[in-house]
């Protein structure tokens, strides 16, 4: 494994130290952008095709700004019919591309190593025939593709990273990548300080946090779906985690929780929402099989969900085991319906989940505090729509506007430092609260 890594890093150092055949200041120095219709040209590239958090904000802030720019959505070849359909909710055009992904069975990165130079090579040459104004990469610290195609192309780059745990051969290919990049977003302040000495000091950054549609996520609205589903938790106070199934999320500790309050006899359904991919198949088996093995038969998996907020709107709290996060959208979503939310500690959820007042806040692993912040809330409901109520107010800080006007404002920030003219033109490019078609979550 550390030669294959090594070969990695050497692809990577070669395309890096290329230089660019054209300059991006040069192709676009003194031009004048007005952001409307097809004003500012802005590319949206990630690597990975199945869906996540990173594609669902990705397609959230793609819905706020694409009236006022002019946007390509790269998707990659593979699993992505989830994601396809997301944009095509949205109402968001994109092109498919085949981009292999960095992961660590032998055989696919065996094929990410043979095929990366080629698809350097193919989406430069892409990126200079369309010549967009920016490359927004979205999806973490391994996105090395877009770092050196914006490079070789010379096209300025800005880069999300959204996480605060990253193996330690990836942090070094980032550190190098990192060097060639003048933009960054951090998606909380949390990775804001966990990749701030790797980046260059003269790097732009700004903390960005995710979106979540306030008016789509409404404690007031009816949202049909699942009744069949719901109505068989009639009388239970149910516990809800909306999460990939993956070992970061803690689920093992959300399943301790349960077994606590079975154990307690209590009326309680916890409920876990989300998609078995191939890979995770194994893990799904192994969670499934420690719940029947603590006798917590009041765990439901009810898989993935193209609109979470019937289950959401359901859930009596919302109960996040994770090991570690960013800006959890899943813990933004349920704030936004005005849910009580128990959490670890992980990431931006301490500066929104206020011990008490929004939510409460447990060590990661204690599943003993996480029960017994989850059964304070269940004995006093006056506390927990209390707590809802704030919940909602602590999610303004998400909203559709506040962070579409964020982005937008960093746009016109890096583009300016890169010698490009701005034309402002508010009225044509202001970003609502709301889309102007609701989609689904």
């Amino acid at each position: 494994m550390g030669f294959v890594m090594a070969k990695i890093a050497s692809v990577l150092t070669r395309f890096l130290r290329k230089p660019s055949e054209s300059s991006g200041d040069a192709r676009r120095g003194g031009r004048g952008i007005a952001r409307h219709d097809v004003g500012l040209k802005v590319l949206y590239f990630i690597e990975v095709p199945k869906l996540a958090g990173p594609h669902v904000q990705m397609v959230r802030v793609a819905e706020a700004l694409h009236h006022c720019m002019d946007l390509e959505i790269i998707i990659p070849n593979g699993n992505n019919d989830l994601f396809q359909k997301l944009c095509d909710d949205n109402g968001l055009s994109y092109t498919f591309w085949p981009i292999s992904h960095l992961t660590k069975e032998f055989w696919p990165l065996l094929v990410y190593i043979v095929r990366s130079p080629l698809e350097i090579i193919s989406l430069t040459w892409h990126v200079r025939k369309t010549q967009p104004d920016l490359i927004h990469a979205w999806g973490g610290a391994w996105q090395f593709k877009a770092a050196i195609v914006a490079r070789l192309s010379g096209v300025p780059l800005i880069w999300l990273l959204n996480d605060t745990q990253m193996p330690g051969y990836i942090r070094r290919l980032f550190r190098l990548a990192a060097r060639r990049c003048g933009a960054f977003i951090f998606a909380s302040r949390s990775t804001r300080d966990y990749y701030g000495k790797l980046i260059p000091r003269e790097a732009q950054t700004a903390v960005i946090q995710s979106m979540v549609d306030l008016k789509a996520f409404d404690p007031a609205g009816i949202y049909p779906g699942d009744e069949a589903l719901i109505d068989s938790w009639k009388g239970e106070f149910v516990v809800g985690l909306v999460a990939n199934i993956n070992p970061v999320k803690g689920i093992d500790t959300f399943i301790r929780v349960a077994a606590r309050a079975r154990a307690e006899g209590r009326v309680c359904r916890f409920v876990i929402v989300g998609p078995v991919y191939r890979r995770q198949q194994s893990l799904n088996d192994e969670l499934v099989a420690l719940a029947e093995r603590l006798g917590a038969d009041n765990v439901s998996f009810v898989g993935g969900r193209k609109d979470v907020r019937p289950l959401l709107r359901r859930f009596d709290t919302y109960l996040c085991c994770s090991l570690t996060e960013s800006s959890p959208v899943s813990v933004w979503e349920a704030l936004a319906m005005g849910r009580p939310v128990v959490s670890t500690p992980v990431g931006d959820v301490p500066y929104f989940v206020k011990d008490g007042e929004t939510g409460f806040i447990a060590p990661v692993g204690d599943d003993n505090m996480l029960w017994q912040s989850v059964k304070r809330l269940m004995d006093d409901p006056v506390l927990a729509q209390q707590i809802g109520v704030r919940a909602r107010q602590a999610a303004q800080a998400f909203g559709r506007k506040q962070i579409g006007d964020q982005t937008l404002s960093f746009y016109r920030k890096i583009l300016g430092a890169n010698g490009h003219f701005v034309q402002d033109d508010p009225a044509e490019c202001e970003v609502s609260s709301a889309p102007q078609q609701e989609g689904t979550a």
